[in-house]
C-alpha cells in the first residue's frame, strides 16, 4: 500500500503543478492523433498487405533517420531560446525555416542516393517522395509548432499533432480511390504535407509576425543545434534501423510484422509521451542550476512515468491479439512481436528522463556521444542477428543497446552532478 500511496501522491503533485494543464493538452493532442494514426495504420496494412507494408516501413525508417538532420537541431535551439526570452521567436523561427531548406534539400538527394545503393530494386520515385514528405513534416510542419511549446500554447501544439496525423490518414485513404501501392501513397503524402506546412506557418505568423533570417544566427543555430540532431538521430537509429535492415535483408514479411508491432508499442506509449512532452520546458528551466536539479525533478516524476509505461505495455499485450485479427491473417504474428517488446517503454522512458536532465543543463554533447555509441552498437548487433533470427534479432539488438544507453547516461549524469557539487578538481568517479 505504501508504494500505491506514493505513486498517488506523485500524481497529485503533478496535477497541481505546471505540468498538469500542459499534460492535459498534450494528452488531447496525442489521443486525437493516435486515433487518426491507428486508422492510418489499419488502412495501410489492409490495403498494402504484409510485404508492401514492410516495404513502406523500411523506406520510411531510412528517411526518418536522415530527417532528424533536416533542421540541424534548430527545433531544440528555438525551444531553448524562446523558453528563456519570447522576443527571440521571429529570429529563432527564421533560423529554423532556413536551416530546413538549406540542409534539408541536399539531405533528401543524399537519402535517395543511399537508398539506390542499400535498397536495390526499390522504386526510387517512391523513396524520393516519401523523403520529401517526411522532411516537410518534421521540419516545416512540426518544427514551427515547437514555438508554441516554448510559449506554453499547448492547445495549439495539440492541434498540430492531430493535424499531422489527419493529413497522414487522408494520404492513406487515397489507396481506396487509386492504386493500392507504395508510390500512390508517397504521392498523396507529399501533397498533403506541403499543404499542411503552409497552414501551420501561416498560423504561427499570426502570433510571431514574419520570420527573420540572419545569416550569422543561421550558422550559429546550426552549430548549437548539431549536438541535438546527433542525439536525435541516435534515438532514431535505435527506433528505426531494424525495420530498414529487415527490408535490406529482403525479409519484407518480417519487416511488416515488426513494424506493426512497433506501432502497437508506440500507441501504448502515447499517455507517456503526453506527460514527457509537458516536462520538457521544466527541464530547461531547472537546467540553469545544473544537472543535479534536473535529476531531482526526473526522480520526482519517475514513479508516474514508470506506472504509465508498465500500464500501457500491459494494455498493448492484452489488445494485440484481438486487434491484430482485424488486420487479416497475414498479421497473425504481431502478438509475439508486441509481447517481445513489452519492456521497451519502461526502459526508454527512464532513459528519456536522464537524457532530458542532461540536455536541459547544456550537456548536449554528452547525450550525443552516448547516443551515437549505442546506436552503433545497435547496428553492429543487427547485422548478424537479423539474417539469423529475423525480427527476433531486431528485438535482441534493441534491448541490449537501450539498456546500455540508459546505464551510460545515468553514470554520466551522476558524474557531472558530482563534479558540479564538489568541483572538477576534487571529483571522484560516482559510485
Amino acid at each position: 500500500m505504501t508504494g500505491v500511496k506514493a505513486i498517488r501522491a506523485q500524481f497529485e503533485s503533478a496535477r497541481s503543478s505546471a505540468e498538469g494543464p500542459r499534460s492535459v493538452w498534450s494528452a488531447v493532442g496525442l489521443v486525437g492523433s493516435s486515433v487518426a494514426m491507428a486508422l492510418t495504420v489499419f488502412v495501410l496494412a489492409r490495403q498494402l498487405g504484409t510485404a508492401n507494408y514492410g516495404v513502406y516501413a523500411g523506406i520510411s525508417a531510412l528517411v526518418l533517420l536522415a530527417a532528424t538532420f533536416g533542421g540541424m537541431g534548430t527545433r531544440q535551439v528555438l525551444l531553448q531560446r524562446v523558453t528563456r526570452d519570447r522576443g527571440e521567436l521571429p529570429r529563432a523561427w527564421g533560423v529554423l525555416l532556413a536551416a530546413n531548406v538549406v540542409v534539408g534539400v541536399p539531405l533528401v538527394a543524399a537519402t535517395v542516393g543511399l537508398a539506390s545503393i542499400l535498397l536495390p530494386g526499390q522504386d526510387l520515385v517512391s523513396v524520393t517522395l516519401i523523403a520529401v514528405a517526411e522532411f516537410i513534416s518534421a521540419g516545416l510542419l512540426k518544427g514551427p509548432a515547437t514555438a508554441w511549446v516554448a510559449l506554453d500554447r499547448f492547445p495549439l501544439v495539440a492541434a498540430v499533432n492531430i493535424f499531422d496525423a489527419v493529413l497522414r490518414l487522408v494520404a492513406a485513404l487515397s489507396l481506396l480511390v487509386w492504386s493500392a501501392d507504395v508510390r500512390t501513397l508517397a504521392i498523396a503524402l507529399t501533397i498533403v504535407m506541403c499543404i499542411g506546412s503552409i497552414v501551420v506557418n501561416l498560423a504561427l505568423g499570426r502570433t510571431a509576425g514574419r520570420p527573420q533570417v540572419v545569416v550569422a544566427e543561421l550558422v550559429d543555430g546550426c552549430r548549437k543545434g548539431a549536438p541535438f540532431s546527433v542525439a536525435a538521430v541516435s534515438t532514431a537509429v535505435q527506433s528505426n534501423i531494424d525495420q530498414f535492415m529487415l527490408l535490406r535483408a529482403r525479409l519484407e514479411v518480417d519487416a511488416g510484422l515488426y513494424a506493426l508491432g512497433v506501432r502497437f508499442i508506440g500507441y501504448s506509449m502515447l499517455p507517456l509521451h503526453s506527460l514527457m512532452s509537458a516536462t520538457v520546458p521544466e527541464f530547461y528551466r531547472r537546467g540553469h542550476s545544473g544537472v543535479g536539479e534536473g535529476l531531482r525533478y526526473g526522480r520526482r516524476m519517475a514513479p508516474i512515468i514508470a506506472a504509465i509505461s508498465i500500464g500501457g505495455a500491459v494494455v498493448a499485450v492484452a489488445l494485440a491479439s484481438p486487434i491484430g485479427r482485424l488486420f487479416g491473417d497475414q498479421f497473425d504474428g504481431v502478438f509475439a512481436v508486441v509481447l517481445a517488446l513489452s519492456l521497451f517503454p519502461l526502459i526508454r522512458s527512464m532513459q528519456t528522463l536522464v537524457g532530458s536532465a542532461l540536455l536541459g543543463s547544456g550537456h548536449q554533447s554528452v547525450v550525443a556521444r552516448v547516443g551515437l555509441a549505442t546506436a552503433a552498437l545497435n547496428v553492429a548487433l543487427n547485422v548478424p542477428l537479423i539474417p539469423w533470427l529475423g525480427w527476433w534479432g531486431a528485438v535482441v539488438a534493441t534491448y541490449v543497446s537501450e539498456i546500455v544507453k540508459l546505464a551510460v547516461l545515468w553514470a554520466a549524469a551522476r558524474r557531472l552532478r558530482h563534479e558540479r557539487e564538489v568541483g572538477p578538481g576534487l571529483a571522484a568517479p560516482a559510485a
